[in-house]
């Protein structure tokens, strides 16, 4: 769904760089490859250095794997890189992901990267009052349900970026959801389950992830709540935070690519080590 109060007041905060897009990009369909090559391999217990070792090994013979992700990436970014109308890219979008069934579970967080994109582009062009052209009146019914809230922590983590201060999940919660300054409120309920169980970021990996997972379609946000809690449990340590993730099992195919998202456009690539990365 597309968020309402939450970042109709937040856009006007932020400024997105799409450089940091790019990264965020990259992460979701390097996390996706990651996620595929991995399935066959069991890393759930091992420590990190294992994970690493075992991942290596399964990069060193994953060639052909990854020039296919490659291509895929590269087609989305050309996508992502074009100014056009937004009806036409969400076309575009809807079509590139029916041609490849492989990104059909990945179609939503795709828009939110889109979506976003657009929203910065507007924002960097001086148009602040697009929310009141005829063509956002004519979509605005239309992209309701389009999305997820993989949108609203990139919004987050863009004012983290330019505060120069470090994501954690109680300023997320305290400052950013519920900041009576803001009207945010009306989201609040979102996520309710979120900060009912913020004390989940105590527990290790699998078992934060054992716990969310039983309790994640309960909430209204699905799709990003068992990753959300993966991101906050260590969101400086990129590379561990990787590792972990793929020890901890449970949805490896959703958790991996959202969480490498968010980590990526927080930390940028450099974050990661390149060879488990798309070029």
């Amino acid at each position: 769904m597309v968020p309402s109060a939450l970042w109709f007041t937040a856009i006007k905060l932020i400024c997105l760089m799409y450089s940091r897009l790019v990264d965020a990009s990259t992460g979701l369909f390097s996390g996706i490859f990651l996620a595929k090559l991995s399935a066959s391999t069991s890393f759930q217990g091992l420590k990190p250095e294992q994970a690493q070792q075992q991942l290596d090994e399964l990069l060193a013979k994953a060639d052909a794997s990854k020039t296919h992700w490659s291509g895929l990436l590269n087609t989305w970014l050309q996508l992502l890189a074009e100014e056009g109308q937004l009806e036409t890219t969400v076309k575009r979008l809807d079509a590139f992901a029916a041609e490849s069934k492989e990104l059909a579970p990945y179609r939503e967080y795709l828009f939110d990267l889109l979506y976003i994109t657009w929203l910065s582009r507007q924002e960097e062009a001086g148009n602040t009052d697009w929310m009141d052209t005829p063509e956002w009146q004519r979509l605005e019914d239309k992209l309701a349900e389009r999305g997820t809230e993989l949108l609203t922590l990139l919004m987050y983590l863009q004012e983290v970026i330019d505060s120069n201060l470090k994501a954690n999940l109680d300023d997320f919660l305290e400052q950013f959801i519920t900041d009576d300054e803001l009207d945010f409120q009306d989201d609040l309920e979102v996520y309710e389950e979120v900060i009912i169980h913020r004390d989940w970021l105590d527990l290790t990996y699998a078992e934060m992830v054992k716990k969310s997972e039983a309790l994640e379609e309960e909430t209204a946000i699905p799709e990003v709540f068992t990753p959300l809690f993966c991101f906050f449990k260590s969101p400086e340590k990129a590379q561990i935070n990787l590792l972990a993730t793929l020890a901890a099992g449970g949805r490896i195919s959703r958790n991996l690519p959202v969480v490498l998202t968010l980590l990526l456009f927080y930390k940028g690539k450099e974050s990661i080590n390149p060879g488990q990365l798309l070029a």
